[in-house]
């Protein structure tokens, strides 16, 4: 008993195993991508950082754009891809202390009484990121729902803003746990 099986069907199962295999390659890829996170950490992609946070709320307290008077400007920025993925964007910079003190009277923050240059209890702070050590800052809780309702134990808790005692770097935080 032989199997007859002419060129021509050979050649179209040949490219079709071809385009299967090729075809998982691309999903393969594409699905690795997908799970990745983008970090952006060059500062000229700082809009483009903001522009892909998810929960835009919880970034207000950001400036819209790096000031032009900005030193040591440093960016670490995960926005996540979708509702449920964590994300984590850190802006670091050198500023006159004019500028400071009017971002800190801009905002509502669970903590206002807070002294600049007062030690606290830090559950985690990834603020190396940008080059700064997290217990040299003074963090300053935005009053929103999501902090108001977190323990104490966490504190700094997902957003707000950190001074160095000097009144020389500025931190803003997002911190989204997964």
């Amino acid at each position: 008993m032989s199997i007859k099986i002419n060129k021509k069907s050979l050649f179209k199962i040949i490219v079709c195993l071809f385009a299967v295999v090729v075809g998982l390659f691309v999903v393969l890829f594409l699905g690795l991508r997908l799970l990745v996170p983008t970090v952006y950490k060059n500062t000229k992609d700082y809009k483009l950082c903001l522009d892909s946070v998810f929960y835009k709320s919880d970034i207000e307290h950001f400036p819209k754009t790096i000031p032009n008077s900005a030193d040591e400007v440093k960016l670490y920025c995960i926005p996540g891809t979708y509702e449920l993925d964590g994300a984590l964007v850190l802006l670091k910079f050198k500023i006159d202390k004019a500028y400071i003190e009017k971002e800190l009277s801009q905002h509502q923050f669970l903590n206002s009484n807070t002294r600049v240059g007062t030690v606290q209890k830090i559950y985690n702070m990834p603020s190396e990121f940008v080059g700064i050590d997290n217990t040299k800052l003074t963090y300053f809780v935005i009053n929103n729902k999501e902090n108001y309702n977190e323990n104490e134990e966490y504190f700094p808790y997902f957003t707000g803003i950190g001074i160095d005692k000097n009144f020389e770097y500025i931190l803003y935080y997002y911190i989204k746990p997964d």
